[in-house]
C-alpha cells in the first residue's frame, strides 16, 4: 500500500509539473508574440507617418516648382533669376527621387530608409500619379533646357509660354492625385492600426483564457490536493503528540535548554565585549598620556630650540625661509599630536565630565570642518559612572564622523538631558540622510558599534532616517 501511495503521489506531482510547465509556455508565447506583434506594427507606423509626411511633400514640391517656373519666366534680375534657377534643379532633383523610391517600395529621408507599405489598388493609383508626374516632370524639363538655351529671355518668352502652360495643367492632375494618394495612403495605416487593435485583444483574450483554465483545472485540484496531504499531515501530528506525552516534555525541556544557553552565551558575549571596549579605552588612555606627557614635550622642546636659532640671526633668505617652514611644520606636528590626543581619551572628560568633554567635542569640529555644530544639555554638574560616559563620548564620536562623511550636512545638532531616572542623547544631522533598509546594511560597522556600546550599558539604541530629511540618532540609559 505504501509503494502504491507514493507511485501515485510522484505521478501527481509530475503531472501538475507537466500541467504548469505547459500553461506557462502558452502564456510565455502569447506574450511575446503580442511584444512581437506590437513592435513590428510600431515601426510600420512610424514607417507610415514618414511616408505620409513625403507624400505631402511631393505635393508641395510641385506647388514651389510652378512658382519657380513663373518667376523665372516673368524675371528680370540676373542674381534672382540664378537663385531661382539653382532652386528649380535641387527641387525637380529631389522631387523625381522620392517618387522614384515610392515606385521602388523604399524612400530615403535625411539617411533613414522607410519602407513604402502599399496594397494593390493603392500602387495601381500610384501608375496614375506617375503618368501625371512624368507629364510635368518633362515639361518642366524642357522649360530649364530652353530656359538655358535662349540667351536673350525678354524674346524668348513666347517660346516658353506653351511650356509654361503645359507645366500648369499638369501640376493641377498632379496635384489632384496626389492628395488622393496621400488620402488613401493615410486610410490605409489606420487600418493597419485597427488590426494591431484587434490582434492585441485577441492574444489578451487566449491569455486570460488560459489563465482561466489554469485556475480550474491546474491551480484548483493542486490546492485541494494540498490541502487534503495537509490535513493528514495535522491529523498524523495530534496522533503523536496524543500518544507521546513525553515528547512534549522532552521538546519543552531542549527549548528551554537552548534558551538558557543562548542566554549564557549572550551574557558571555556582553561580558567579553564590554572587557574588550574597557581594555581598548584604558589602552586609549595609557597612548594619549604617552603621546601628550612624552611625544608632545619632547616636540615642545624641539620648538624652543629652534626658535633660539632665529634668536641668533639667519643671514641668508634660504635658510630663513627653511626655517619659517620647519617651525610651521613642527607647530602643526604639535597640534596634530594634541588633536589625536584628544580623541584618544580628552583629559577634560576625566576631569569635569561628559557635559563638558560634548561641548568641547563640538566646538573642535566647528572649528576644524566649518560646520555648524551645537550643544545643549541640562546636566553640567553631573557625573556617572566612568564606562557611561565613556560610552556615551564615543556615540557621539562615531555619529558626528558619520554626518561628515555620508551626510553631507551643514548643520548638527547635541542634546544631552536628563528625564528621571534616565540619560538621554540625541544626536541630529540635517543632511541626505538614507533609507531604512539598505542604509542600514551600506553603514559598515559604525551604527552596530554604536548599538553594541548602548546595549553594554544597558541602554536602548535608535536610528531614524529618511532620504532628503536627515539623521536622529537616540540613546536612552537607564540610571537606576
Amino acid at each position: 500500500m505504501k509503494e502504491e501511495k507514493s507511485i501515485d503521489q510522484e505521478d501527481i506531482s509530475g503531472r501538475l509539473t507537466r500541467q504548469y510547465l505547459l500553461a506557462l509556455t502558452a502564456i510565455a508565447v502569447f506574450a511575446l508574440m503580442a511584444q512581437a506583434l506590437v513592435q513590428h506594427m510600431l515601426n510600420t507606423s512610424v514607417s507610415d507617418a514618414r511616408i505620409v509626411n513625403l507624400l505631402g511633400r511631393q505635393r508641395m514640391f510641385s506647388q514651389r516648382i510652378c512658382k519657380d517656373i513663373l518667376i523665372l519666366h516673368q524675371g528680370d534680375s540676373i542674381s534672382d533669376l540664378a537663385y531661382y534657377q539653382h532652386e528649380l534643379d535641387s527641387i525637380s532633383k529631389l522631387w523625381r527621387d522620392i517618387h522614384e523610391g515610392f515606385k521602388k517600395k523604399t524612400v530615403e529621408d535625411h539617411g533613414q530608409v522607410y519602407r513604402v507599405n502599399m496594397s494593390d489598388s493603392l500602387r495601381a493609383h500610384l501608375f496614375k500619379v506617375d503618368t501625371s508626374f512624368y507629364s510635368l516632370y518633362n515639361s518642366v524639363q524642357k522649360f530649364m533646357h530652353l530656359f538655358r538655351k535662349e540667351d536673350a529671355r525678354q524674346s524668348a518668352k513666347s517660346n516658353m509660354y506653351p511650356i509654361l502652360r503645359e507645366v500648369l495643367v499638369y501640376e493641377r492632375v498632379f496635384v489632384r492625385l496626389q492628395d488622393q494618394l496621400v488620402y488613401r495612403y493615410d486610410l490605409e495605416s489606420k487600418r493597419r492600426l485597427e488590426k494591431l487593435k484587434y490582434s492585441e485583444f485577441t492574444l489578451l483574450a487566449l491569455t486570460i483564457l488560459v489563465l482561466i483554465m489554469e485556475g480550474l483545472f491546474i491551480y484548483r485540484p493542486a490546492v485541494l490536493y494540498i490541502r487534503k496531504i495537509f490535513d493528514a499531515l495535522i491529523n498524523s501530528r495530534k496522533e503523536a503528540y496524543d500518544s507521546n506525552e513525553s515528547l512534549r516534555k522532552a521538546e519543552q525541556e531542549l527549548i528551554s535548554a537552548e534558551k538558557e544557553k543562548y542566554l549564557i552565551q549572550y551574557n558571555q558575549h556582553k561580558i567579553r565585549s564590554s572587557s574588550i571596549i574597557e581594555g581598548q579605552e584604558d589602552e586609549r588612555k595609557r597612548i594619549a598620556q604617552e603621546l601628550h606627557d612624552g611625544l608632545g614635550q619632547l616636540l615642545t622642546t624641539l620648538k624652543l630650540k629652534l626658535e633660539r636659532v632665529h634668536d641668533k640671526s639667519l643671514t641668508e633668505e634660504k635658510e630663513m625661509a627653511a626655517y619659517l617652514e620647519a617651525k610651521k611644520l613642527l607647530s602643526d606636528t604639535i597640534a596634530e599630536v594634541r588633536n589625536i590626543s584628544f580623541n584618544l581619551m580628552p583629559s577634560v572628560l576625566e576631569d569635569f565630565g561628559i557635559s563638558s568633554a560634548l561641548k568641547l567635542l563640538s566646538e573642535q569640529v566647528a572649528k576644524n570642518t566649518g560646520l555648524d555644530v551645537s550643544f545643549k544639555t541640562n546636566t553640567w554638574r553631573g557625573r556617572y559612572d566612568r564606562n557611561i560616559e565613556v560610552g556615551l563620548y564615543r556615540i557621539t564620536q562615531e555619529a558626528i564622523n558619520n554626518a561628515i562623511k555620508h551626510s553631507k550636512a551643514e548643520k548638527i545638532a547635541i542634546v544631552l538631558e536628563k528625564k528621571a531616572a534616565q540619560l538621554i542623547l540625541r544626536i541630529t544631522d540635517y543632511g541626505v540622510g538614507f533609507s531604512m533598509r539598505s542604509g542600514m546594511l551600506e553603514a559598515g560597522n559604525g551604527i552596530y558599534n554604536m548599538q553594541e556600546r548602548a546595549e553594554l550599558m544597558g541602554g536602548e539604541f535608535k536610528v531614524i532616517s529618511k532620504p532628503g530629511k536627515g539623521t536622529r540618532i537616540y540613546v536612552n540609559l537607564p540610571l537606576t
